[in-house]
């Protein structure tokens, strides 16, 4: 049933409350290492402008690479447009494969247009300032309502 080891097993039965608390904390701290080296090894592979793909509630979404954060990686989704926040154990790199021009990138009989780095943070910025003008659009309306 459990996969630790029978010694470390007999060993919690003895231990007090206060112990048992100093274990617990030991514990959490190497599982938060441990959590935060899996998602360093899988940001590692990723770079700014990448394309990528995840799946959200069973569709998947493509999307290149805006930004690095210090846990998540900002996705900028062209169709449906969008901009994601996503941990990157949750992302899948797209390869350039050789055989297409230059001007595509082949994912499983799915066709990724290319776009330019400028276009790609121009569509950001729009995306930011629709979401600031929606924001205080709801602000200004509950403003009005009191």
């Amino acid at each position: 049933m459990s996969n630790l080891p029978p010694t470390l097993l007999n060993l919690i039965p003895g231990l007090t409350y206060d112990q048992i608390r100093e274990l617990y904390e030991v514990v959490l701290e190497r599982i938060r290492f441990l959590h935060k080296a899996k998602q360093m090894a899988a940001m590692r592979h990723l770079n700014l402008y990448d394309q990528v793909y995840f799946e959200h509630h069973g569709i998947k979404y493509y999307g290149r690479v805006e930004r690095m954060n210090q846990k998540t990686v900002s996705v900028v989704v062209e169709n449906p447009h969008g901009y994601w926040r996503i941990a990157p154990e949750f992302i899948t790199k797209i390869l350039v494969s050789e055989e297409q021009n230059s001007n595509s990138v082949e994912v499983n009989e799915f066709l990724l247009p290319k776009v330019e780095s400028d276009q790609l943070r121009t569509n950001a910025l729009k995306h930011r300032k629709a979401k600031k003008q929606k924001r205080e659009n709801k602000q200004r309306k509950k403003k009005r309502s009191r």
